[in-house]
């Protein structure tokens, strides 16, 4: 099952509000006082790909000249608007610290630290190439997008590009 235009064009929008309101300083958006009722997690089919989200330098961070501001995020939480209702949607490039088949946990550039949930769904992709979580290891560079449902978040699609320099 593909993305819908709708879903993507809101996930994109998504993605741009955080990275004009600092997400690289961990600000969450679309939070208040009431939030909306939950919804059931949206399909991992639905959720972005790290590759939607992605800069066009190869996702190195951004540091090339042809990176625009979602190639600076760090990291951040977005609620989006998708086909199945409100779905709060985490980002995260970083390092991983640990992998195993159940779990992720990252550390990205300024510090922040974050375990997901990994399951039989979760999307990898190492070197460009399909994979699994059993070929992610410590040391690794990734793009991590999650979905949020309560206290769990569950890691949708890892993008690993290999081990960090």
């Amino acid at each position: 099952m593909s993305m819908t235009s709708r879903t993507k064009t809101a996930l994109l929008t998504g993605a741009a509000v955080l990275a004009i309101a600092g997400v690289g300083t961990g600000i969450a958006v679309a939070q208040s006082a009431d939030p909306p009722s939950p919804t059931p997690p949206v399909p991992s089919s639905a959720a972005p790909t790290p590759d939607d989200m992605s800069d066009s330098d190869g996702g190195h961070g951004g540091h090339g000249k042809h990176g625009g501001p979602l190639a600076r995020i760090v990291h951040g939480e977005a609620t989006v608007t998708t086909d199945h209702g409100y779905q709060v949607l985490d980002l995260q490039r970083g390092v991983v610290d640990s992998a195993n088949p159940g779990q992720l946990t990252v550390r990205s550039a300024d510090g922040f630290t974050a375990t997901y949930a990994v399951g039989d769904s979760t999307k990898v992709r190492k070197d460009r190439k399909d994979s699994d979580i059993s070929q992610v290891v410590a040391n690794d560079r990734v793009t991590v997008v999650a979905t949020k449902a309560g206290n769990t978040i569950t890691a949708t699609r890892i993008r690993d590009t290999g081990p960090a320099k």
